[in-house]
C-alpha cells in the first residue's frame, strides 16, 4: 500500500505535468492564431536556470542536474516567462529520458553576440536524420515514444518561442551517448 507521502508526491508530479501541458497548449494556440506576444526585455538566465534545475532535481531525484558556464554571462533579449518555459521543456525532456543514476548537464556560453544554452543528457539519443522533425507538432521519435509518455508538443513550443525571441534551436545526437538540445538568444546589448 502506498504511503500518504507517496500519494501526495504523485499528485504533485501530475499537477505539475498538467500545468506544463496547459502552458504549452496556450502557447500552441496563440502561435497558431498568430497572436503570440513576446516581450523584448533583458533576461538574466542564471536565476531562471536555478529555478528550473531545482524543480528538476525534485522531480527526478535519481538524476544529477548540473550547470556550467565560463566567464561573464551577459543578459539576453527575450521574455522571462517564455525563456523559463523553454528551459523547463528541454530540461524536463532530458530528465524524462535519462536513466536513473545519470547526469543532465546544462552548459551556457557566449558566441557571436548570443548566449548558447545546451542541455546534454545520457538518454537513448536521437537519430540525426530526424533531428529537425522533433520540433514538428505532435511528432515523437519511434525509439523514444514507448519509453516515456508525451504529447509531441513541447519541442514544437520550444522552437516557436525561441524563434519569436529572434533565437535559434537545434537537436543533435552526442558522440558517446545521449542527445543535445539547445537554443540561443541574442545578448541584450546587441539586439
Amino acid at each position: 500500500m502506498l504511503a500518504r507521502a507517496d500519494v501526495l508526491d504523485d499528485i504533485d508530479a501530475e499537477s505539475d505535468r498538467l500545468f506544463r501541458l496547459v502552458e504549452d497548449l496556450l502557447v500552441l494556440t496563440r502561435a497558431e492564431r498568430g497572436n503570440l506576444e513576446i516581450g523584448d526585455e533583458p533576461v538574466h538566465l542564471l536565476p531562471i536556470v536555478d529555478r528550473v534545475l531545482g524543480a528538476a532535481r525534485g522531480t527526478w531525484p535519481a538524476t544529477e542536474f548540473e550547470c556550467a558556464w565560463s566567464g561573464r554571462l551577459p543578459v539576453v533579449s527575450g521574455d522571462d516567462t517564455y525563456v523559463e518555459q523553454v528551459l523547463r521543456n528541454l530540461v524536463g525532456n532530458a530528465g524524462k529520458y535519462s536513466p536513473p543514476g545519470t547526469r543532465v548537464e546544462l552548459e551556457m556560453k557566449v558566441a557571436d553576440h548570443e548566449v548558447e544554452v545546451r542541455v546534454l543528457d545520457h538518454g537513448p539519443g536521437i537519430d540525426e536524420a530526424n533531428s529537425e522533425r522533433l520540433f514538428e507538432l505532435f511528432y515523437r521519435a519511434t525509439a523514444t515514444a514507448q519509453a516515456a509518455s508525451g504529447a509531441g508538443i513541447g519541442l514544437f513550443v520550444v522552437r516557436r518561442l525561441v524563434e519569436a525571441m529572434n533565437g535559434r534551436t537545434w537537436a543533435r545526437p552526442r558522440p558517446d551517448e545521449g542527445s543535445e538540445f539547445g537554443f540561443s538568444l541574442r545578448t541584450y546589448e546587441d539586439r
